[in-house]
């Protein structure tokens, strides 16, 4: 079977042979700009991607490689602990991903209430999935481990909000 470009050339007959190599090599730098022009036009792409997308992962909350999300209860009030008379709120800042040398072991979440209830017992929390938690005092805050990441807890501001907020 004969190509297009073959077909089209018998058609026409008599077309001397310099005339087809110019044309070939015409086509052939035709498709050498189109090519050039694909791929500054994939990479303008990637570097417009990762511009936009680097100061949105490195802000601060966001979720990039590890899957952190803040654990909070399926009730209306956040994650609580209460520790020294003092109930703490979760922190909307991300989890340390390891132990830290200056956190002070304070004790394990010894008992839970209710999600909708403040906590007020030693080492007491509103989120029942923290019982057993190693708690640590860290600065003005807690660190609670959960699944290996150390969320912060901060002292509550007024009834239902942290100290960031």
């Amino acid at each position: 079977m004969k190509t297009r470009e073959e077909v089209l050339l018998y058609a026409f007959g008599g077309i001397e042979d310099k005339f087809v190599a110019e044309a070939a090599a015409a086509r052939g730098k035709r498709r050498a700009a189109v090519r050039r022009w694909i791929k500054w036009g994939l990479a303008a792409c990637a570097a417009l991607l990762l511009a936009v997308s680097v100061p949105v992962l490195l802000q601060p909350g966001s979720s990039s490689s590890s899957s952190s999300s803040v654990p909070v209860t399926s009730g209306e009030l956040q994650s609580m602990i209460c520790v020294n008379g003092t109930v703490y709120g979760i922190s909307a800042e991300d989890p340390y991903d390891s132990y830290r040398s200056d956190f002070v072991y304070l004790g394990k979440i010894a008992s839970a209430v209710s999600s909708d209830t403040y906590p007020e017992e030693e080492l007491q929390s509103n989120d029942g999935e923290l019982v057993g938690a190693a708690v640590y005092q860290y600065e003005e805050e807690l660190v609670v481990c959960i699944d290996g990441q150390y969320w912060i807890y901060e002292p509550m501001a007024e009834e239902g909000e942290t100290g960031n907020e």
